[in-house]
């Protein structure tokens, strides 16, 4: 029996195989440049948001910064220094009203509130303890910085700042009185909900204590 001689590939043939191999080429390429797209455009969105987030972070840090700031301005209070605190009770208020109404008080050694701008002006308490931070301020002789907790007056969270105020000279210093601003997480989240964020993204406040007491707690 004779074999019959094999046919060759028509041109219509070659030419539907060479279409098959430039159409898989072409959804190859097109497969590879949306890849190359997304990449570049996810990559993008990653370094916006690690350049946003540090940006919030310094916000944070210059809120501390410029209430520690303010706190240490009062503590040379001459008012406060010759025990004045009618007149230092007004230094106090226009000091809160600058941080934005952030309560500031004002702590002895034994541990009591002697002013606090939450209370109505003139208003003295007794036995009203201050914060475990604040009272921290007279065996460290220094600033200390709280984690975020509830305030025991206000039941909000807070992060409390407090320094030291020496107004006798001795040696070594030792702190006559105690001042601490009680830094209230809703204040801080308003003041990053200012900064400018990328559209459909928000910012908040999330911290946990810091391993310096004097350094303020990392707040994301």
């Amino acid at each position: 029996m004779q074999m019959r001689p094999s046919r060759s590939p028509t041109l219509r043939g070659r030419l539907l195989l060479l279409v098959g191999f430039v159409t898989l080429a072409l959804l190859a390429f097109a497969i590879l440049a949306v890849w190359q797209d997304y990449k570049a455009e996810r990559e993008h969105a990653e370094e916006q948001l690690r350049d946003q987030a540090t940006a919030l972070a310094l916000a944070v840090d210059r809120e501390f910064d410029r209430a520690e700031a303010a706190m240490s301005i009062l503590a040379t209070s001459a008012a406060l220094a010759r025990g004045d605190l009618e007149t230092f009770e007004a230094e106090m208020r226009a000091a809160s009203a600058r941080l934005g109404g952030e309560p500031i008080a004002l702590t002895t050694p034994d541990g009591r509130q002697v002013l606090n701008t939450l209370w109505a002006p003139g208003e003295r308490r007794s036995n009203i303890q201050g914060s475990l931070t604040t009272r921290r301020v007279f065996t460290s002789g220094r600033t200390e910085v709280s984690s975020l907790h509830q305030s025991s007056t206000t039941g909000r969270p807070i992060i409390i700042a407090a320094v030291p105020v020496v107004t006798a000279r001795q040696e070594p210093p030792l702190p006559t009185y105690a001042l601490g601003i009680s830094l209230r997480r809703d204040h801080l989240a308003r003041m990053l909900s200012e900064q400018s964020l990328r559209q459909g993204w928000s910012g908040g406040v999330r911290c946990s204590p810091s391993a310096h007491a004097r350094s303020p707690p990392a707040c994301v």
